[in-house]
């Protein structure tokens, strides 16, 4: 939101196809205005929604900070308000009536989306002698581990880069050292947040 006005609407519109009236109509980004979600105002001809934009963006940094599914930070949304239908009297349009119903309409959002779940992933470095290379690549295969460099360091010896969604490392050492008789070493660190491909509702699936 500090960026200029005019550059971040350019970038929208040539970058990512958004229309100019939807560029210039964000309210906010959340949470703290500069998270992945984005809330837009794009209705026409709606007296007052001026004197309610302070108590929706309030609710959206709320909560955009603690989703939907898991009471987690939400990445990616953008919430169009479309219409809204306003009580006459100013003093049915304060912070009380509108923050808890802004939010349920946000849940409403995200739920009706089809969301899915971020899990987190380890960048890992396997440093293990050549024969025993096949236990180290059993081993990530049996975890979801994505392999994406091997080097070799010494005559002997070869080191394995991959990633590894945190999940699935638990008891990796004891593994490793049970299928290469002791002989790899691995050392892990977070690295990114990656898309769960299926959906929570659907019955046995990751996400679920």
């Amino acid at each position: 939101m500090q960026q200029e006005p005019r550059e971040r609407n350019q970038k929208l519109v040539e970058t990512f196809n958004w229309s100019r009236d939807d560029a210039a109509s964000i309210w906010c980004f959340g949470p703290e205005d500069g998270g992945t979600n984005v809330l837009l105002d794009i209705t026409r001809g709606i007296q007052h929604m001026k004197d309610i934009r302070d108590s929706m963006v309030n609710s959206f940094q709320s909560f955009t900070r603690h989703g939907a599914l898991v009471e987690e930070e939400s990445r990616g949304l953008r919430i169009n308000i479309a219409d809204c239908v306003l009580h006459a009297d100013s003093t049915h349009r304060g912070d009380g009536q509108l923050i808890p119903a802004a939010r349920r309409l946000y849940s409403a959002c995200e739920l009706a989306s089809s969301p899915s779940l971020y899990e987190p992933v380890y960048y890992c470095e396997i440093s293990a002698p050549t024969q025993a290379i096949g236990g180290v690549y059993q081993v990530v295969n049996q975890r979801r581990g994505q392999i994406i460099q091997e080097d070799q360091v010494s005559f002997d010896q070869n080191v394995v880069k991959f990633y590894l969604p945190i999940a699935e490392s638990f008891g990796l050492t004891e593994s490793l050292r049970e299928k290469c008789q002791g002989r790899a070493f691995p050392q892990c660190s977070f690295h990114h947040w990656e898309l769960i491909k299926d959906l929570p509702h659907e019955a046995g699936s990751k996400a679920e």
